[in-house]
This record gives C-alpha cells, sequence and structure tokens, in this order.
C-alpha cells in the first residue's frame, strides 16, 4: 500500500505569490490571439480544502473567513480553507481579461 505523502498545494489568489503569476498567464494567451484558454482544476482542486499555518500571516491567507470542520457536537474541530473560495477572486478577475463571453460548463 502506498504511503501517503503531503504535497504542496498550488492555488492561486489575490493574496498569494502565485495569483499574479497565474493572471499574467491569462492575460499572454490573450494577448498572443488565442481565443480561450484551458484551465484545468477551474474553481477546485483534487483536494478542497487546505488546512492552515501555524504561521500568523500565511495563516490569514489560507482560511477563506468561513469554512470549518466540525463535531457532530456543534464545536470547530479544524478552521480550514476552501480552495473554491480561496481561488474564486483571481478566477473572476481572469475571467475579465475573456474578449466573448463563455459559457461553463
Amino acid at each position: 500500500m502506498p504511503i501517503p505523502e503531503e504535497l504542496p498545494l498550488f492555488y492561486g489568489t489575490l493574496r498569494n505569490s502565485y495569483g499574479p503569476i497565474l493572471e499574467a498567464y491569462v492575460q499572454k494567451i490573450f494577448a498572443l490571439g488565442f481565443s480561450g484558454v484551458y484551465h484545468d482544476e477551474y474553481g477546485e482542486s483534487n483536494t478542497a480544502y487546505t488546512y492552515l499555518s501555524d504561521d500568523p500571516v500565511k495563516r490569514a491567507a489560507m482560511w477563506d473567513n468561513h469554512s470549518v470542520f466540525m463535531h457532530a457536537n456543534g464545536t470547530i474541530r479544524a478552521v480550514v480553507g476552501s480552495v473554491a473560495l480561496l481561488t474564486l477572486p483571481l478566477e473572476l478577475r481572469c475571467e475579465n481579461t475573456f474578449v466573448e463571453p463563455f459559457i461553463c460548463i
């Protein structure tokens, strides 16, 4: 049986260093004259949530201000960040780069 490993989770936000790189990539695609871009894992990754760092600065950038895991008795078990909620503002900004209206399927 494979041994589970903790691998880095890369997701672009308005607050992390990967966000501007992803945004520049999308802008460049359209500046080069392409009419579309395939953006894998749009809105969510294989991992839906990320656990927060012990570092207060990183912690603030990793929590979506909403998501928690709870015990059956209603107490908070863990504060987590939803990848879908964390990435949404950047995804919406990137959508403004699109030349023509599109349909998300």
